[in-house]
């Protein structure tokens, strides 16, 4: 049995067939216009016919079925499916679906950056890019801000200022508008030490040791974290309301307190790439090409499927802001 028996589309068919064999034999415009549209109208009417006709397609593939198989799929894959029909798009917003199916967000904007320009973090609704020796300001329309030079070094953006930790074993702090606030020296070198804020505080990790200091340079305290065994170029350290780490070699996270306490560590997740953001409660890694957002118990809470593998990304309370070679996307986050 054809296709167009088994949806009773024959008729739409055949109306199909008069207007293309209208077309072929007009020869003024005006009525091939006309011809033409009628022939489009016709061709749309019969794609929805086939589609959505009793809804067979969809009743004979059970929407928990549906929603398993597809949460294995690609963005691309996600995409074609939400076009099939009405149903499969009813069976996409269940509250199972949303469990386990990768969310699609809309692209708030897109932006090209310099080459080995990298988003270093957000202050005030600016997006902050940093190059080798300069940073920028970026609006998540894409309207490039103003910029300044800052040493070479590791960067970090947060309410507090613009953080470089340079080459020379220094760390600086910038303002917004350009002007140094703080310079301080610590013992240790970027190229086996990695740091972040929290708040007030900036922490400096190495292979054994964790030393922070208030904005401004003084001492804090020092401790000793539990895994100096790991070799130093595995260890990447982000943070929000504590010292959270990612041990690439272990294949494990691990969270501190402020005051040096261990929390209970949890698996990296399989096929995670190694980076690691904490913001807002949640802990944000990439896997292939989803953005998998996890509670710091180590629960999955969603995951966002992208177009692309993510170079980079930071995360705020209002965007996703990810970094694709040379090019930054901004989307929706949807903060649940």
């Amino acid at each position: 049995m054809s296709i167009l028996i088994f949806y009773h589309a024959h008729e739409l068919f055949i109306q199909l067939l008069t207007s293309i064999q209208g077309l072929s034999e007009i020869r003024d415009l005006l009525p091939f216009y006309h011809f033409l549209h009628q022939a489009q109208e016709t061709l749309l009417h019969l794609e929805i016919t086939v589609r959505t006709r009793d809804a067979k397609f969809s009743r004979r593939f059970p929407s928990l079925l549906l929603t398993l198989v597809l949460s294995y799929g690609n963005h691309q894959d996600l995409l074609s499916c939400l076009e099939v029909c009405h149903l499969w798009n009813e069976a996409f917003k269940s509250s199972y679906a949303k469990q386990i199916m990768p969310r699609i967000l809309p692209i708030v904007s897109c932006f090209k950056l310099a080459s080995n320009d990298k988003i270093i973090g957000t202050v005030n609704y600016k997006i902050w890019v940093g190059g080798s020796q300069s940073v920028s300001a970026y609006s998540p329309s894409d309207v490039k801000g103003g910029g300044f030079a800052v040493p070479r070094g590791h960067k970090t953006a947060c309410e507090s200022g613009i953080y470089i930790f340079s080459s020379s074993s220094c760390i600086y702090r910038y303002s917004a508008a350009g002007e140094k606030l703080s310079e301080w020296t610590v013992p240790m070198h970027p190229c086996y030490a990695h740091f972040d804020v929290i708040e007030e505080s900036v922490f400096v990790i190495d292979y054994q040791t964790v030393i922070e200091y208030t904005i401004t340079g003084i001492l804090k305290g020092r401790w000793n974290h539990q895994h100096p065994s790991i070799p130093t170029q595995h260890w990447i350290i982000k943070s929000d309301d504590g010292l959270w780490v990612l041990l690439r070699l272990a294949n494990k996270i691990v969270g501190y307190s402020r005051e040096g306490q261990s929390l209970t560590p949890w698996d990296l997740p399989k096929g995670a790439a190694p980076s690691l953001f904490v913001s807002n409660g949640a802990i944000y890694l990439h896997s292939e090409n989803n953005l998998c957002v996890y509670s710091k118990e180590g629960h999955l809470r969603y995951r966002v499927s992208l177009p692309f593998t993510p170079y980079y990304f930071f995360a705020t309370k209002e965007w996703f802001i990810v970094q694709d070679g040379n090019f930054a996307r901004v989307f929706r986050n949807p903060n649940d």
